[in-house]
């Protein structure tokens, strides 16, 4: 098998569709008996991948020294770069005609297959945990419906959504924190808030941690999004860059 750093994540879809992600933009394929070699992206490590089929894949990744989280798309056996968004991403998941994406900052965007990154959605971090670096962090999105979805985090956080028109993901009341692993006893009542479908022009910007460019420590404390501002509350870049099947 073709080197790839560090193993982030797999997808098999099926004995001939299976995806493995790695270091510096590294993703394997499967091509018949063997593995293929795509370099998504130089400085970006593949977190997560989805597959709907043959038609269609996905993946994410975060970009190295930076908090960003580019997304890419797989149609027609051609990998292309979508859109990134501002926090880096490290799970992607999808249904039906909804696809899902999280990762750092507790961020989940979701939207239809050819705009994944439309809508975000911030989720903070419960109350009496100390503040780290890109917390909570969005490790896994999974479900059985448009209207079953859940997402797993750091700190014990559980979300749900169930896909109503006008909600977001939220904690579920049946879902508890074990009692003084964090200093609470019960479900985090952190303030949730459903940002805003993203515009094109990304009117507005999302208030989020400034990072150091030199040490990546954060240098103030997390800023909700208030979702009082026009459209665009987690902006996120669109681009239709396409990747390179890696030299042999």
């Amino acid at each position: 098998m073709p080197e790839a750093g560090a193993f982030r994540a797999l997808s098999v879809k099926s004995t001939e569709q299976v995806y493995i992600g790695g270091d510096d933009g590294v993703l394997l394929e499967k091509a018949g008996a063997e593995f293929q070699t795509v370099v998504l992206g130089p400085g970006v490590d593949v977190t997560g991948i989805w597959a709907a089929g043959s038609t269609e894949a996905l993946a994410v990744a975060t970009q190295k020294n930076t908090n960003k989280g580019p997304i890419f798309r797989r149609g027609n056996g051609v990998w292309a770069q979508i859109g990134t968004a501002p926090h880096g991403l490290r799970t992607v998941w999808g249904i039906d005609q909804m696809r899902y994406a999280g990762g750092n900052d507790g961020v989940i965007y979701s939207g239809p297959p050819i705009d994944p990154l439309r809508n975000g959605y911030q989720q903070s971090l419960p109350p009496n945990v100390t503040d780290t670096l890109f917390a909570p962090i969005i490790y896994s999105i999974g479900g059985n419906s448009t209207k079953a979805v859940m997402a797993a985090a750091d700190f014990d956080i559980t979300l749900f959504f169930d896909g109503a028109i006008g909600t977001h993901f939220r904690i579920p009341s049946t879902v508890r924190v074990p009692f003084g692993r964090y200093g609470v006893s019960r479900a985090p009542t952190s303030r949730s808030i459903k940002a805003r479908t993203t515009s094109d022009s990304g009117a507005s910007r999302a208030r989020r941690p400034r990072y150091s460019s030199s040490t990546r420590r954060r240098t103030s404390s997390r800023t909700p999004i208030d979702g009082s501002g026009a459209s665009g509350d987690l902006p996120v870049t669109r681009s239709s860059a396409s990747a390179t099947p890696a030299a042999s």
